[in-house]
């Protein structure tokens, strides 16, 4: 995964481990980025996003938010920014998400075709990280 793509200005942002709201597991929050109430997270699973932090509290005591998680996932891989994600903003983004098998696979289509090397050339993906990108559950990393 990328490098967070932090301020110019601040060339070492100050990270800190917390756990990441969305998916639950351990995350770099960027402080020198978090104004008032918002937060950013570099996380190995959900990718780079930006959280409300009220919405944040809110998720701390909820079950992994799978379908978010690919969501960002699949918008990090993909160089997109989703925004400050909030309550609404993740309504929104739960709506787009792929429910079919046809559209989760076309999903993983598309990020094979960017991230191989080149044509005919083999890609690995890291169960470990990246079952997010197929909108599934940890269980499916074993």
């Amino acid at each position: 995964m990328a490098a967070f793509d932090a301020n110019p200005a601040m060339p070492n942002p100050k990270m800190t481990k917390a756990p990441c709201p969305v998916c639950k597991s351990q995350a770099d929050r960027l402080e020198e980025l978090t104004r008032g109430d918002h937060h950013v997270f570099s996380c190995p699973l959900c990718g780079h996003f930006q959280i409300g932090g009220s919405y944040a509290a809110t998720l701390y005591h909820r079950e992994p938010h799978l379908v978010l998680s690919g969501i960002i996932r699949h918008g990090t891989e993909r160089g997109e920014s989703l925004g400050m994600i909030d309550q609404w903003k993740a309504e929104e983004l739960e709506v787009i998400a792929p429910r079919s098998t046809t559209e989760k696979a076309t999903h993983t289509l598309e990020l094979i075709a960017k991230k191989a090397p080149g044509h005919g050339q083999v890609l690995a993906f890291d169960f470990a990280t990246d079952y997010p990108l197929a909108y599934g559950t940890e269980e499916m990393k074993n």
